[in-house]
């Protein structure tokens, strides 16, 4: 039942809410903004490699018309929805242009980001809608009412951007794939992987890289194509593996490791440097012997008969022969045959 006190409040009521609906917030014109255009670019190729891909830098220009006015008094706000290129949504836009409502330009960069759990990444070609970032604008003063969007042109569409490959944002994720198992191998051995997707290649090297730069200039082996078959390293340690897609993207390291040990009593490229200073000081050895026996052999023969100095020129020449390593067995053969002859004919 309405009394003298209802009726006031109702009053009251009323004239507050005229007086919200009549201030200059709420008298914003509806349809007051619009978005002339938007293009997206690649600015930064990082890797030279004419996709957009992690590490790369895009750059988004919004043309925004405001008829209430300058965008800075009028409240108009900007943003981007980046899924594709940083798994982000609505990332606020400067204004670097201020033509009082009349083609505002806002324009950002942005750093492209990989997508490693493959949540929000995208491998399309150029010129593929799914490249494409959606502008959001909207007035501070319409209580964000009056919103509007906007989609930019494609990456590669060939009018405003001229990437040729488009876009991949989608690390490889499959090293654990390619190898799955823990290995111990010596350096002249191989072993099978499971092929990646992209056609990536794969890379044996020291664990804890974290970019494809790292990654290829540590490797003791790199590989790539349809040969499953792999050679281990020349050199013993251990080492993960990393595969690094077609956009040059390298994945994290593998969980299996690979052990490149030398085989019982040597080998690998270690332990041959070893050998070679052991062979080389064997003979030193051996050639310091020979000098001393021909010292004496030279005391010896001032007392020998012309015969008995052929047969020990022909024994030594023999003895000498068969310390020669680099001589086949075939060829002493034949030497020591005619070292007999010889002797035979001396009255031997």
């Amino acid at each position: 039942m309405l009394n003298r006190k209802n009726l006031w409040q109702i009053s009251l009521v009323i004239t507050l809410g005229l007086s919200l609906l009549l201030s200059p917030a709420a008298m914003a014109a509806p349809g007051s903004i619009s978005i002339q255009s938007v293009e997206l670019t690649l600015l930064t190729d990082a890797d030279s490699n004419s996709y957009v891909n992690k590490g790369d830098t895009i750059r988004v220009i919004a043309t925004v018309n405001n008829t209430d006015g300058a965008a800075g008094s009028v409240g108009t706000i900007v943003t981007v929805d980046l899924p594709q290129y940083q798994g982000l949504n609505e990332v606020l836009m400067t204004l670097t242009t201020d033509n009082s409502g009349a083609n505002d330009v806002y324009q950002n960069d942005y750093v492209v980001f990989a997508d490693t759990n493959d949540d929000w990444g995208i491998d399309v070609s150029a010129d593929d809608a799914e490249s494409k970032v959606v502008v959001i604008v909207f007035d501070d003063d319409d209580n964000g009412v009056n919103e509007i969007t906007a989609s930019s042109n494609a990456i590669g569409d060939g009018i405003v951007d001229d990437t040729s490959n488009g876009v991949d944002t989608i690390a490889p994720t499959d090293q654990d794939t390619v190898f799955a198992s823990d290995l111990t191998k010596y350096p002249d051995e191989t072993f099978e992987v499971v092929l990646p997707g992209d056609n990536g290649t794969w890379h044996l090297a020291p664990a804890g890289l974290t970019t494809t730069a790292q990654v290829l200039d540590q490797a003791e082996v790199s590989q790539g194509g349809s040969d499953t078959t792999t050679q281990v390293p020349d050199v013993v340690g251990e080492y993960r593996l990393y595969v690094i897609d077609d956009a040059d993207q390298v994945s994290a390291q593998s969980t299996a490791v690979l052990t490149v040990i030398d085989r019982p009593g040597g080998g690998g490229a270690a332990m041959s440097s070893v050998s070679r200073s052991s062979s080389n000081s064997d003979r030193d050895e051996v050639g310091d012997k020979d000098n001393d026996q021909e010292s004496t052999n030279e005391e010896v023969t001032e007392s020998l008969t012309s015969a008995e100095k052929e047969r020990l020129r022909i024994t030594t020449a023999v003895l000498s022969l068969l310390r020669n390593d680099n001589l086949s067995y075939r060829i002493k053969e034949l030497w020591v045959s005619y070292a007999l002859k010889l002797l035979a004919q001396l009255g031997e």
